[in-house]
C-alpha cells in the first residue's frame, strides 16, 4: 500500500470529507512522525507499533562490486518495532 492507496481507501471509509482534507490529514500526521523522530523522540501508535530513532555507528564495510575496503560513517536510522495486535494479525 502507498500513501495514494491509504487516501482512497480513507475517503470511501469517509465520504463525508473531501479527498483534499484527508489529504492534508495525511501529509500533516507524516510529517509530524518525521519531525518528532528527526528531534530524537519516540513515535508510539497504539496497536501498531513504535519508531525509535537510534546512532549507527561508524564501521568498515566491503564493496561488492570491487572488494575495496570503506568506511561507512556513523548515521541516524530509525528501528521499528511491531506491537502485539499487529503481530497476532500477521500469525494468523
Amino acid at each position: 500500500m502507498v500513501k495514494s492507496d491509504l487516501i482512497n481507501q480513507l475517503s470511501v471509509q469517509f465520504p463525508q470529507y473531501y479527498k483534499k482534507d484527508i489529504q492534508v490529514i495525511v501529509d500533516t500526521i507524516f510529517e509530524t512522525m518525521q519531525k518528532s523522530l528527526s528531534e530524537g523522540r519516540r513515535v508510539e501508535i497504539r496497536g501498531f507499533g513504535t519508531f525509535n530513532p537510534r546512532m549507527r555507528k561508524s564501521r568498515l564495510s566491503k564493496n561488492p562490486k570491487t572488494g575495496a575496503v570503506m568506511e561507512l560513517k556513523a548515521r541516524k536510522t530509525v528501528l521499528f518495532k511491531m506491537g502485539r495486535e499487529l503481530k497476532k494479525s500477521l500469525a494468523k
